[in-house]
């Protein structure tokens, strides 16, 4: 989304009241019926989650089976008119979403989608098996996963009271040719506050096995299906963070980035959204038994949530979080949750026995960072050569001036630790980057490559007639929605009619784009150079495949233009290959050029904002006149792309580089997804370095990588300075409006 504050309107949707099913209670099968919110005792499936749970009210912990929750989820009931209204209204979002017909039939060779998404969602609204809110809402959610886009995000307000979670963390171990699917960890620690559920719900399961007999054990198979099949159809289905299977298939398991080196990222599998089927474990334990079990997913109550909230039964709980939009911001997506630090125990290092000639131990046994902050660290590996920049967004957590000054100073004092240590060559590991600032990853290559000469991506947006009565009719509407530069760095907002008029299209679709634009960034000005700075050939980029947003422009822009190299690492069944044909992916996933929210969207299309032009364009139809309107039923927080992004630079200039198959140059084999240290020591072990390079033509003469034999003076930057000391501005664009962010933040 856009570089600036966006504030979300509380809006009541709906009066109070709610039609509520009559429906029995899982665990008592007591008949329950809806009573008015007045009613001081109330029975049904929501009160009785209080009742037959392990809760605890002094410290918001409860904990249910999910069929338990799902009951209570599945009163509020709809109509047909209710169904209309949710889809019809997401329609006219999507009217201006960038890939809209590109999803209709995209082939080799770009990634393959043939998906009508308003067809889908005409069939949700004529579903007439579809009659409460919650399978309304999770069949919506499923719908848009297929977009497998990391940008699209919409998170229901009603259904997110619960996390769910299986009792395993699963890892796949790479080895031979082979992929095993082992247990890497447990869910929850046993001493900590979430470890009666154990007792509760998974004990039958467990039988008189502990949860830690199953640690390093082997799976034979889950839902009777090979477990590397089973994981990707999975991902698949929940995880449409990108277009590249690997990228889905690596987000299921723990992995890696700072400053969560010590406490990994948290698999998908074992936690997730909304789960509906058990999942049955066949395992091979180490004395080589063979151990069938099946385990229902389990609901952990989130944060803001209180076991109060549901003892006064469905409509009290309806009142006070499914009416009115109750949160700000979308903060995750529905196939990527966390769990409350407060309810389980992270292990420090990974369970899963290695060979003895493997070096690695994880992460305690990592050498101290040279530098790190709260957004990246610095490490120099054991050959003494090679230094490693783990970056893990291009968004300061603080974004004050302060907060910015301080990440961009933490990225040049890093940089300078591994020059002073010896660092000839580096390795940028953008494993699980999700974005950030557009601007500061523009900075931050200009840093990098001061002599380069590097040109922007451009962007365009999808076309209707009524986001040009929009664009024309309100400048400081537009300006808000848009930004950035004509292609000859000219303020858009003066020059609307060269971006409007005549447009382009696509090579083989029909749907009308803008003419192309730039994003009006400026430079990092006013930073200490660095000594000698490294060239494209002595630099890698690492990944696997989670590399979104601005990480993914980034990456593209090293790889089109300098002729950076890339390694990829995991994936599912198709890396079991043989390792002379074991392909690599590419390392990027979503990469549009901004990310704008469902609210805001409805903001700028108000209908008092402007006149509109007499008559259509011939493309435009009744579908394309569908314009955004307030939801039904109202939403935690949702986005879309707005903007796409083009490299001139690329195989296909004229495509989005968010469909483009641009695999890495190595793939790197027997790793493992959350210790970065066997895939540091892979590089090494495999001498990537030293492989033949092919530099960019067009920049072959600009000592791409190292600063010029003569510098300007240093100029050093005095604490709590402007962000004018940073950023010297185009001369066109004084102002950072045109700082965009990207990421599924």
């Amino acid at each position: 989304m856009q570089g600036k504050t966006f504030f979300w309107r509380a809006v009541s949707m709906f009066g109070t009241q709610h039609a509520i099913k009559s429906a029995s209670d899982p665990s008592t099968g007591v008949s329950t019926t809806s009573t008015s919110p007045a009613t001081q005792s109330v029975s049904d499936a929501c009160s009785a989650l209080v009742s037959s749970s392990f809760s605890s009210p002094a410290s918001s912990v409860l904990i249910a089976g999910a069929p338990a929750v799902e009951a209570c989820y599945k009163l509020f009931e709809v109509t047909p008119a209710d169904r209309r209204q949710q889809t019809d209204a997401l329609k006219g979002y999507f009217n201006v979403y960038p890939y809209k017909d590109i999803i209709t039939d995209s082939k080799a060779p770009f990634y393959e989608m043939h998906f009508d998404l308003f067809s889908a969602l005409d069939a949700i609204a004529a579903n007439n098996s579809i009659t409460d809110e919650f399978t309304l809402e999770m069949t919506i959610v499923d719908t848009l996963a297929r977009l497998q886009d990391g940008h699209v995000s919409y998170t229901p307000q009603c259904f997110n009271a619960f996390v769910f979670m299986q009792p395993f963390d699963l890892m796949p171990v790479y080895k031979d040719g082979k992929i095993e699917i082992t247990v890497a960890d447990l869910a929850a620690d046993e001493t900590a506050a979430g470890g009666s559920i154990y007792s509760k719900f998974w004990k039958e399961a467990f039988g008189a096995r502990k949860p830690a007999d199953f640690l390093g054990a082997k799976l034979v198979s889950l839902n009777d299906q090979d477990p590397t099949d089973f994981l990707q159809a999975f991902a698949d289905k929940y995880n449409g963070i990108a277009h590249a299977p690997e990228a889905r298939f690596n987000s299921l398991f723990p992995s890696y980035n700072w400053p969560k080196i010590d406490e990994p990222i948290l698999s998908s599998f074992s936690v997730h959204g909304y789960p509906n089927t058990p999942i049955k474990y066949v395992f091979e334990l180490e004395d080589k038994s063979i151990v069938n079990v099946t385990f229902e997913w389990v609901g952990i109550l989130t944060p803001g949530h209180k076991p109060a909230s549901f003892a006064a039964g469905a409509q009290s709980y309806y009142k006070d979080h499914c009416s009115t939009f109750a949160h700000k911001t979308a903060t995750h997506h529905h196939f990527s949750t966390r769990r409350d630090k407060n309810l389980f125990a992270y292990h420090k290092s990974s369970s899963i026995k290695r060979d003895a000639t493997d070096s690695s131990q994880g992460v305690a046994n990592m050498a101290q960072p040279t530098h790190q902050d709260v957004n990246g660290a610095f490490f120099m590996l054991a050959d003494g050569n090679t230094g490693v920049w783990m970056m893990s967004t291009f968004d300061p957590l603080d974004g004050s001036e302060a907060g910015l000054e301080k990440w961009v100073r933490n990225i040049t004092t890093g940089l300078l630790s591994l020059e002073d240590q010896g660092a000839k060559r580096l390795i940028i590991d953008l494993s699980n980057n999700g974005g950030g600032f557009v601007c500061y990853g523009w900075g931050v290559l200009n840093y990098l490559f001061p002599n380069a000469n590097l040109d922007h991506l451009h962007y365009t947006f999808r076309m209707t007639d009524k986001l040009a009565d929009l664009l024309v009719s309100n400048n400081e509407t537009a300006d808000f929605m848009v930004g950035g530069e004509t292609l000859d760095h000219k303020p858009i907002t003066d020059y609307w009619n060269q971006i409007i008029e005549p447009g382009i299209q696509l090579p083989g679709f029909q749907q009308q784009y803008s003419n192309y634009f730039l994003n009006g960034c400026p430079k990092l000005t006013g930073l200490k150079p660095l000594k000698t700075g490294w060239q494209a050939k002595d630099i890698l980029l690492v990944s696997n495949g989670v590399c979104g947003s601005t990480c993914a422009q980034v990456t593209t822009i090293m790889r089109n233009q300098l002729g950076v190299r890339a390694v990829t690492y995991g994936g599912g069944r198709v890396h079991a290959a043989p390792e002379n044909r074991q392909p690599a992916f590419d390392p990027t996933s979503f990469a549009a050029g901004d990310v704008i929210s469902f609210t805001d969207t409805l903001e700028f299309f108000d209908s008092k904002r402007g006149p509109q032009r007499i008559g259509d364009s011939p493309n435009e139809n009744a579908e394309s006149k569908l314009l955004p309107v307030k939801f039904k039923f109202p939403l935690k927080g949702g986005q879309m792309p707005f903007w796409t992004s083009m490299s001139t630079h690329s195989k296909y200039p004229n495509s989005p580089i968010e469909w483009i198959v641009d695999p890495s140059e190595f793939y790197l084999r027997d790793v493992l997804l959350n210790d970065p240290k066997t895939v540091w020591d892979g590089i090494l072990r495999h001498k990537f370095f030293d492989e033949p390079f092919q530099p960019k033509a067009k920049h072959a003469s600009f000592g791409v990588g190292r600063f010029a034999s003569k510098h300007e003076p240093a100029v050093q930057v005095k604490a709590m300075g402007k962000l004018s000391e940073f950023f010297k501005t185009s001369p066109h664009n004084g102002m950072l409006a045109a700082v965009h962010r990207q990421g599924p933040k």
